[in-house]
């Protein structure tokens, strides 16, 4: 989701309660804190250590150079600019990140700094006044979300220097360490501007009256500002030739301009407004969507990269481009199904190709902790993942290798790139440490699909594998919609018999590219975008004939048989 970008400089009380409120109050729990704790700052250190906090620590140096170390840590697409002496409202990132999604879908190739609602005590240049209280003693959050309760509208407001950025661009531009911090804001703000109209980039520059963060307004040290006060202006206007001013001026002019390009494409918006239910308990309401309430379990791919090429799989002679699904699109996804219990790891790629793996499942935890995981992999590369597929807090409920040959010869004529014993070691150890755990789960399935190459060692691979694995299976060729290089060929024997197709009431199935595809043997044509009309494309989908779904499935043969 996001890269929390927050320098600390001893002021531990503060940093205790804002890093308290994200992890207490974001709607999605795998936001990055990324801190630099500056010189010896003790209380703060320990803090982060009793909560596994990981965090940057060094000698004492300034505010930009501070926040230069943590963007370099940063991990999502998306990182967010704060200071030490704040409070991150109740689901303050889902409304963000709605603001995201509907502005993505009505300018996909612009870029967004999106400013959330900077909330202080006292009244600054742009935030809304708020006592609140003007530190961590006097801090009173039921005032705050009062005045949520009133203000929050679903509408465009104010931007301000702390909001989101796309973090390549971020790293692209850093801090000056001349700014420190007078003058710091200004500059950084015309390195962004300078470095999208150099790039020729669309941008939107606006601010939002739902998402709120409180901050206390601490008076930064003057420990680290090299130049003294009276110097900074003079310095900015030798390197800008303008004043500190001007600048903002001139990035008001810049918000100004997005705020009137969006309200001039405006929708009716279905991103609910805050409700607070009561200010003790601090409970927000959020009406998510739920036209997808039957949905209960789905297929879907996390990258297009495997590292086998079998002769029975269109990646034999034409691979697609690398390509890995960016996390918090992979969880927003999954969040768009509301009672989803159901997520398989599936298509035209290999799971345990993608060394997010980890990272993976603790999404699909955060989204559903119990939600149940199935993998269909190759197991070539099972070593590495055995403990945390065998992790019972994971919950993966099945695991099906596919292992289209049983002697060498075979086996490595099938499934090129990989090696034979290899992943048979893999799959027999696999077994012997879930029996010697005492585990029950994951169930465990070999699976073979039927060729004319091995089609008759197709009893001994049963009998093999019975001894190990719960279950084997045995499955016809598929031609993915006639995207098999030599498929004929590959036949054991000819389909000659029509059948209604079963992949029609398949689980709905998502490509790493977002689309919703006709089923797991047709990558080739989609249903459009799950962002936007791909699903109730799929929900409403017809029968092209009595045989087959859809005219592009003509060339498949899921709705032949033998």
């Amino acid at each position: 989701m996001y890269s929390i970008i927050l320098p600390t400089y001893q002021i531990p009380e503060y940093l205790k309660l804002c890093v308290n409120s994200i992890l207490e109050n974001s709607y999605y729990k795998t936001n990055q804190l990324c801190i630099h704790v500056n010189g010896n700052d003790k209380e703060s250190t320990d803090y982060l250590d009793s909560k596994n906090i990981k965090y940057i620590n060094t000698k004492e140096i300034g505010v930009p150079e501070a926040f230069n170390l943590c963007i370099d840590r940063a991990i999502y697409n998306t990182s967010i600019i704060t200071n030490d002496d704040t409070y991150f409202s109740k689901n303050w990132d889902y409304y963000l990140h709605q603001w995201e999604i509907e502005m993505k879908d009505k300018f996909p190739d612009y870029l967004q700094f999106i400013g959330y609602r900077w909330c202080e005590p006292t009244f600054g240049s742009y935030p809304p006044i708020c006592n609140a209280g003007k530190n961590v003693k006097e801090f009173d959050v039921n005032k705050l979300n009062e005045y949520i309760l009133k203000n929050s509208k679903h509408e465009l407001g104010n931007w301000y220097f702390n909001c989101t950025y796309p973090t390549n661009i971020l790293r692209q531009c850093k801090f000056s360490p001349e700014f420190s911090p007078k003058g710091n804001e200004a500059d950084f703000g015309l390195k962004i501007l300078n470095y999208l109209k150099k790039n020729n980039s669309k941008y939107l520059m606006f601010g939002v009256k739902d998402c709120y963060i409180y901050h206390f307004q601490r008076t930064a040290s003057k420990k680290h500002r090299p130049q003294g006060d009276t110097a900074y202006p003079e310095i900015f206007r030798k390197k800008w030739n303008m004043s500190i001013q001007d600048a903002y001026n001139l990035l008001n002019n810049e918000v100004k301009r997005s705020t009137k390009l969006i309200m001039t494409n405006k929708t009716e918006s279905n991103i609910p407004n805050q409700k607070i239910e009561n200010t003790k308990n601090i409970e927000t309401k959020t009406n998510i969507d739920t036209n997808y309430n039957n949905i209960k379990g789905i297929t879907i791919e996390t990258s297009t990269i495997c590292n086998a090429r079998c002769k029975l799989c269109p990646n034999h002679t034409n691979p697609r481009k690398p390509y890995l699904t960016p996390l918090d699109d992979f969880e927003r996804t999954l969040r768009l199904f509301p009672e989803l219990m159901s997520v398989t790891l599936c298509g035209m790629y290999e799971p345990l190709a993608d060394k997010r793996l980890d990272k993976i499942f603790e999404i699909i935890k955060t989204v559903n902790p119990n939600m149940e995981i199935n993998i269909f992999t190759n197991a070539s590369l099972l070593d590495r993942w055995e403990d945390l597929i065998l992790d019972s807090k994971n919950n993966v409920l099945n695991i099906i290798f596919s292992v289209h040959g049983f002697s060498k010869n075979v086996y490595n004529e099938m499934m090129k790139g990989l090696d034979r014993d290899k992943t048979y070691n893999n799959i027999i150890h696999f077994c012997e440490q879930k029996k010697l755990r005492g585990l029950t789960k994951p169930n465990t399935s070999t699976a073979i699909v039927t060729t004319s190459l091995n089609k008759n060692e197709i009893k001994d691979f049963k009998e093999f594998w019975s001894h190990y694995t719960d279950n084997v299976s045995n499955f016809e060729l598929m031609s993915w919609n006639g995207t098999v290089a030599n498929y004929k060929s590959l036949l054991d024997k000819p389909k000659r018999t029509t059948r209604k197709c079963p992949m029609y009431e398949a689980p709905l199935v998502i490509d790493a590219l977002g689309n919703v595809v006709r089923c797991c043997y047709c990558l080739s044509n989609n249903y459009g975008e799950v962002s936007k009309d791909g699903i109730n494309n799929w929900i409403n989908k017809k029968w092209a004939s009595e045989k087959y779904p859809d005219l592009d499935c003509l060339r498949c043969d899921g709705w032949r048989f033998y």
